[in-house]
């Protein structure tokens, strides 16, 4: 979600309930003082309506006159006096007649001269309607003032943001074993200004220590390499001499198999920092199903010595764009691990997925967390000759290209995943 997606319902929530609240409050504070004014009017109305017929010399002439008012209207009472409520009191008559109309009613009964009169003032309220209306525009107008409001906020956030994107585009595209300087484009926007600034520097440092690591890299390679196959060669030649018991022997061989296992190290450790480094960076379709077939027709001399059965059940080519070193390394290290992690007499399956490859095999199932075959230097079977290193290589990999790799165990039956 971006930004000012995140940001903007608070505030159009927030504006909207003081948009309804206000609306609200100014409805009834509204009707409150328009009712008040009408029912003071009507009490004045009162007051001179009662004035003039008590006044009056001639009441019959007085309430003559009042008949052309069709908003007072007196009619005498003929009824007990003790049944006749003297308190005045509001109330509202609905003219349903075109056109409609809704009239506040002030009925007032009273005594003048011997008689009983009851007076109704009446004023037409209709225009409380208009009120009504007119604060329903200004929800209404205050509501499309705000989508104009986002819609006019969201295109200049736009420009706003814009060298914060170009900042973004440019770190997308780079590259940090051949560019140094991410050459941010320059704005004249303090905090963004500041932030090409920082991640200038920071890809400064990122790439100086790129260097310094692959260098390090290769030459620790090479100068750990150099003495161990010089070692490797002298102890061939020690092992030709002729004066050599069976007990030298056998030190000078265990010495070399060492060796040999050191350099193995070395050239797994290397890769993996070449890898964690990103420096194989060609990139073409490699076909898995190949690649297995040939790590299989590797793994000969271990298979035949296990009398383990090969299952290939992959039918159709798989293929995958990644660098084709990796992707061997790939297939070499599942199917070693598939075999050399079985039992006499077992199998080793390989088949296909629509979008991966499964490596089964029948070996004993795990003592550990599935998670830590993909540590470093560890190891299921602590007596294992393995350097441990197999499936890290693999997993870093996968990650590498955003592989997934899964460890499963069916009765008598392992799988790898990929």
């Amino acid at each position: 979600m971006k930004l000012v997606r995140k940001v903007l319902p608070p505030f159009i929530v927030i504006y909207l309930i003081i948009v309804v609240a206000l609306g609200i409050v100014l409805l009834f504070a509204v009707g409150y003082w328009y009712y008040n004014d009408i029912e003071s009017n009507l009490v004045e109305k009162r007051d001179h309506v009662v004035r003039q017929l008590m006044e009056t010399k001639d009441i019959n002439i007085t309430l003559e006159s009042f008949k052309n008012d069709k908003d007072v209207v007196i009619t005498e009472i003929e009824s007990n006096p003790l049944k006749i409520n003297y308190t005045d009191y509001f109330t509202r008559e609905v003219s349903y007649h075109a056109p409609y109309s809704i009239y506040k009613v002030l009925v007032v009964n009273t005594y003048i001269e011997g008689r009983y009169y009851e007076i109704k003032l009446r004023q037409y309220t209709n225009n409380w309607f208009s009120f009504s209306m007119s604060i329903l525009m200004y929800l209404v107008l205050s509501i499309v003032l705000m989508w104009l409001f986002i819609r006019f906020a969201r295109w200049y956030t736009r420009g706003l943001w814009q060298p914060f994107y170009n900042s973004l585009t440019a770190l997308r595209k780079y590259d940090l074993e051949t560019n140094s300087q991410l050459n941010l484009p320059a704005t004249d926007i303090e905090e963004f200004s500041l932030l090409n600034t920082t991640l200038n520097r920071i890809a400064r440092k990122a790439h100086q220590n790129y260097i310094s690591q692959k260098e390090f890299s290769e030459n620790a390679s090479h100068e750990l390499q150099t003495p161990i196959a010089s070692m490797r060669v002298k102890l061939e030649l020690l092992m030709q001499s002729e004066n050599l018991g069976r007990e030298e022997m056998d030190t000078i061989q265990s010495i070399d198999d060492q060796l040999g296992k050191l350099s193995r190290l070395v050239k797994t450790l290397t890769l993996l920092s070449r890898i964690e480094n990103r420096q194989f960076t060609l990139t073409e379709p490699v076909d898995m199903s190949q690649l297995a077939k040939h790590a299989v027709d590797m793994m000969e001399f271990q298979i035949d010595q296990k009398q383990l059965t090969i299952e290939n059940q992959v039918q159709q080519k798989l293929m995958v764009n990644m660098n084709p070193t990796l992707a061997e390394v790939l297939m070499n290290n599942l199917v070693k691990n598939a075999v050399l992690h079985n039992i006499s007499g077992g199998f080793v399956r390989i088949s296909t997925l629509p979008r991966g490859f499964v490596i089964d095999n029948s070996g004993a199932p795990l003592r550990v967390d599935p998670d830590t075959l993909y540590q470093r230097f560890f190891k299921n079977d602590q007596a294992s000759k393995s350097m441990g290193l197999g499936l890290a290589l693999v997993k870093k990999i996968c990650d590498l290209y955003n592989f997934t790799i899964t460890y499963k165990y069916q009765y008598k039956d392992r799988k790898s995943v990929v």
